[in-house]
């Protein structure tokens, strides 16, 4: 009686892993593009520009970007075989977010001796910021998914602490901890996660991994020669970044990662329940539940300290590798639980609120009514001046000084162009210049809300005043004299 029980629950997980594998998929690829492009992904499309010189993209990266050169560079060659398409950046991410649910699900397997990767790879396929985040021209995914890969083969390489020959898992550690420092630097958090736990052990265990010992000491050389080089080269100042109020230490972006403030609340919860429950087993038994807990309270610590020392670095983006050791670690710490009721309902739990919480988005609601737009709809506004009988559009930019309109400008005309690639629309910045003298009328797009835009002239009067997705335009015509 109790095996056949034990196949069913065997099969339950086997499908429900499968039927969210499928899920995961199709919900990262499926409107991909329904959306315009965003502030920042529009930035990422004017620095992967395959038609500039390898220098003018470093020119651009230098002067808007505070990422490292590795993904843009990745971008470009893309762009030169397969086109200068918003939709490439896009369909990259896609690509590495779903091959992170393979990741994350065999790194979860070398972690805990159970089933409890197939609870992670359900956890992680249906993940709503993963699946965002996945729709997105930017670096957050590709990096997620290079840490996932530098986690893996750590634990490889620290299974081997044995062997004294130098393996394929101690080359392949290496290049992935580099890689995923090149794509975007928060990553050191994971080299420095690497070194307190190898601390650790010697420590409390004395554990003394030579292999992983040289690979650190490669990495340190490493970060040597290249931070100072990064540092001096990319603008890390973020004027927008705040450092966190007292509301972000009830739930740790929780509420971001996983949908909704019941679900981060519950997630969050739960976590810290099942760590307090089985402390014995974590701190006495499995060092690899250290390991992600270390993890865990670096990627929060350093990015916090540093904010409060220097200037605010962290935001739920920067450190979306967080979710690696947070999910595996519920995952299976579930099915640490002796109780197999208990364990079967707080596995049903999480599937539960896990699909309704989709109900609730739009994930699931696109495949039943029209999906909303979320971001600025310039496809739209451009289509609706494009039949109107003037053609001169002028961002408005008034409220900032040059060098901030240069810096917006270039890469808003440089995707402004790309969607009016076959019209005669002209673009430029709206400014108090003799050249609108010669127009009957023109109109001018308000990026940021209207507040931004408070371009006055005695010449010109509003006429007309549009809204699309979080764009307005207006319609300036010549005043009769």
């Amino acid at each position: 009686m109790f095996k056949i029980i034990n196949q069913i629950k065997k099969k339950f997980l086997i499908q429900l892993c499968l039927l969210s594998i499928l899920f995961g998929i199709i919900l990262r690829l499926y409107n991909l593009n329904f959306e315009n492009l965003w502030n920042d992904e529009i930035f990422t499309f004017w620095v992967a520009d395959p038609k500039i010189t390898l220098k003018e993209t470093f020119s651009r990266l230098n002067s808007s970007e505070s990422i490292p050169a590795f993904y843009f560079f990745l971008i470009k060659n893309l762009h030169m075989l397969f086109g200068y398409s918003p939709d490439v950046g896009r369909y990259f991410s896609a690509f590495f977010g779903i091959l992170s649910i393979f990741s994350i699900g065999y790194l979860s397997k070398k972690i805990s001796n159970n089933k409890s990767y197939l609870f992670t790879i359900f956890l992680i396929s249906l993940n709503i910021f993963l699946i965002s985040y996945s729709q997105e021209s930017r670096v957050y995914i590709f990096s997620f998914f290079l840490v996932s890969l530098n986690l893996i083969y750590f634990l490889k390489l620290h299974k081997e602490q044995f062997k004294k020959n130098f393996s394929l898992n101690f080359i392949l550690f290496n290049i992935f901890q580099i890689l995923a420092i090149l794509s975007f630097p928060y990553a050191i958090i994971i080299f420095l996660s690497i070194l307190s736990f190898t601390v650790y052990e010697y420590i409390f265990f004395k554990k003394n991994n030579f292999k992983i010992n040289i690979s650190l000491f490669i990495s340190f050389i490493f970060l040597c020669v290249y931070l100072p080089y990064y540092i001096n080269t990319v603008p890390l100042s973020v004027d927008w970044l705040m450092q966190p109020d007292l509301k972000f230490y009830t739930n740790f972006y929780f509420t971001k990662f996983f949908g909704s403030r019941i679900m981060g609340l519950t997630h969050l919860i739960l976590l810290i329940s099942f760590i307090m429950y089985f402390y014995k087993k974590i701190f006495f038994k499995n060092n690899y539940y250290i390991f992600l807990i270390i993890v865990i309270f670096l990627i929060y610590f350093l990015p916090i300290l540093y904010g409060y020392i220097v200037q605010p670095a962290i935001h739920e983006r920067y450190i979306i590798f967080v979710l690696i050791p947070l999910i595996i670690l519920l995952s299976s710490l579930i099915f640490e639980i002796k109780n197999k009721k208990l364990k079967s309902f707080f596995i049903i739990f999480f599937v539960v609120i896990t699909f309704a919480n989709h109900f609730t988005e739009s994930t699931f609601k696109q495949f039943f009514e029209k999906k909303d737009r979320y971001k600025p709809n310039f496809l739209q506004t451009f289509k609706f001046i494009n039949d109107s009988k003037y053609k001169n559009v002028y961002f408005d930019l008034s409220e900032f000084n040059k060098d901030s309109k240069n810096f917006i400008f270039y890469p808003y005309k440089n995707y402004s162009n790309y969607l009016n690639s076959s019209n005669d629309i002209k673009i430029n910045i709206l400014d108090n210049n003799s050249d609108l003298l010669n127009l009957r009328g023109f109109w001018s797009i308000c990026l940021f809300g209207l507040n931004g835009c408070n371009f006055k002239h005695d010449e010109f009067i509003i006429v007309e005043t549009k809204n699309f997705t979080k764009l307005t335009i207006r319609l300036y015509e010549k005043k009769i004299k």
